[in-house]
């Protein structure tokens, strides 16, 4: 008898929890980047390049059920700031609608072209300000040629910054595959 019960017990808990999950899997050349399953949080890109983020609660059927929490900073009365949840959204999306994924930016990939272009704008202006003040003609040919290196590392990292994409587009390269467990 209670070898019974104890096997009818186990069968209902077996039927009311699944044990695996569907998955979204984002591929680069047939190796996995990414996985997402239910629990873990996402970010990517929408047909418009709306930015989306939020919790999976549940991948089924080629859609993504997804939770959204809009916070925002609160003051309280002595002046100081706490961040609180202001509203839950729960969205779904197709997984066909996901055009891209943030990308992990490396210090160096992100910050280079930026100081490629403070300093030569700063080594511009300030011989242009240094011409003014010696008197020295802006045009002469030791002051053009101090211009034109700086427009010219201004030039490249402005072509390094316009050349790295700050996501990666699902196409040719990277794919977004559903796989039903």
């Amino acid at each position: 008898m209670r070898f019974i019960c104890t096997l009818l017990i186990l069968l209902a808990f077996t039927n009311a929890a699944p044990a695996q999950n569907d998955l979204l899997l984002l591929r680069k050349h047939n190796k996995t980047v990414r996985q997402f399953y239910p629990g873990i949080s996402i970010q990517f890109f929408t047909e418009n390049m709306q930015l989306v983020n939020g919790f999976i609660t549940r991948i089924s059927h080629d859609s993504l059920f997804m939770n959204q929490y809009d916070t925002r900073t609160m003051y309280t009365g002595w002046g100081s700031a706490v961040v609180d949840t202001i509203s839950t959204y729960h969205i779904a999306w197709s997984y066909k609608d996901i055009v891209g994924f943030p990308a992990k930016q490396k210090f160096t990939s992100a910050t280079i072209p930026s100081i490629l272009m403070i300093g030569s704008a700063g080594y511009a202006g300030l011989n242009i300000v240094n011409a003014g003040l010696l008197n020295q003609s802006l045009t002469g040919t030791e002051n053009l040629g101090k211009l034109g290196i700086a427009a010219g590392v201004f030039g490249v990292g402005y072509l390094l910054k316009k050349s790295k994409k700050d996501y990666l587009p699902i196409g040719k390269k990277y794919k977004l595959v559903y796989l039903r467990v």
